[in-house]
């Protein structure tokens, strides 16, 4: 916490990795180590140099500020070895939006125009790379729709703005694979853990629209369901259902 220097490469070029999650009402945290090991993976592989510490750092926020039932976001700026300059630490929450009641009102998804590059390098970590996922959720929110959905350059399905995709036929799982560009995200490997069998491969838009149940999470909402994909409806399937009970955290 504190003030970022100008010449931070966070603030130059937005290099910074983050990580959002729920804090729970007894001020716990989901899962939290997976999201501290993840951030510790992407910054050894941008070399940024996170603090030895930082499960402790984040810890002693959420005590001292008592946040309990918010959302909490986490960044790590990249500093600037050039110029001696070390990374930073900083932390915002906001209220926690996703009450039951929207959670089971389900979401609307819109396909973007836009296509993903399964090679970008940057694609499978939460960096702070985000204003082009930002500037096509907000398009997607003004036209009545809650989140994008995204395929890849080969016309691959990927995932949305904010979440993982996830979808149900004849009673299987499936999940577009990592190698087709997108986040790990925390959830996503929660439910693949916490599934009889999941399908990690390559679908196309055809699979999707096709399925008998669709699905998306993240580490704030946890699952919610698709209600419908611009014109293609879908109804709350009963695998769904049972993965939103066994996530009750």
């Amino acid at each position: 916490m504190g003030n970022i220097s100008t010449s931070d490469m966070g603030f130059l070029y937005g290099f910074s990795l983050f990580e959002t999650f729920l804090v729970n009402e007894n001020g716990n945290v989901f899962l939290l180590d997976k999201h501290i090991e993840r951030m510790r993976s992407s910054a050894l592989y941008f070399g940024i140099d996170a603090p030895k510490d930082i499960s402790e750092i984040i810890k002693k926020y959420i005590c001292e500020q008592n946040i309990k039932n918010k959302i909490v976001r986490v960044t790590l700026t990249s500093g600037n070895k050039q110029k001696e300059i070390k990374p930073s630490i900083f932390f915002s929450n906001r209220e926690n939006i996703y009450t039951p009641r929207k959670i089971a009102n389900g979401c609307k998804l819109t396909l973007s125009e836009v296509r993903k590059s399964e090679s970008s390098i940057i694609i499978r970590h939460k960096t702070g790379n985000y204003a082009e996922n930002y500037f096509l959720l907000q398009s997607a929110i003004e036209n009545g729709f809650n989140d994008v959905l995204f395929l890849n350059s080969k016309g691959e399905l990927t995932e949305t703005s904010k979440c993982n995709l996830f979808f149900v036929k004849d009673d299987t799982l499936f999940t577009p694979n990592i190698s087709c560009g997108l986040l790990p995200g925390i959830i996503r490997q929660w439910v693949i853990e916490n599934s009889q069998k999941c399908v990690e491969d390559s679908f196309n838009l055809e699979d999707l629209l096709n399925a008998d149940e669709v699905f998306v999470c993240n580490s704030a909402m946890g699952i919610m369901h698709v209600n419908s994909i611009d014109e293609k409806r879908f109804k709350l399937g009963r695998m769904t259902k049972f993965l939103q009970l066994e996530y009750k955290i």
